[in-house]
């Protein structure tokens, strides 16, 4: 349903780097009525035939490590 679809797409963290399809959550959250429905329809036409598209299933991850109090900006990728 598109109320469902606008209440995801305004739960996205703003000021983020956006992820591979390099589409930042301020973008989605600006397209106003008819990119709401644009999208809902893309989504329900997903679920209708039950097929995902690759990029969707594909994820990416990469870990940040982070040191408690660090007082200096180096880790193990600096020698």
């Amino acid at each position: 349903m598109e109320e469902e679809v606008k209440v995801v797409i305004e739960k996205l963290s703003k000021n983020n780097a956006p992820g591979e399809d390099n589409i930042p959550a301020e973008f989605l959250q600006s397209l106003g009525d008819m990119g709401l429905q644009l999208i809902t329809k893309l989504v329900n036409n997903i679920y209708k035939s039950g097929k995902i598209p690759e990029d969707f299933a594909r994820n990416i991850f990469i870990t940040t490590p982070k040191v408690s109090k660090a007082q200096e900006c180096r880790g193990f990728w600096y020698n």
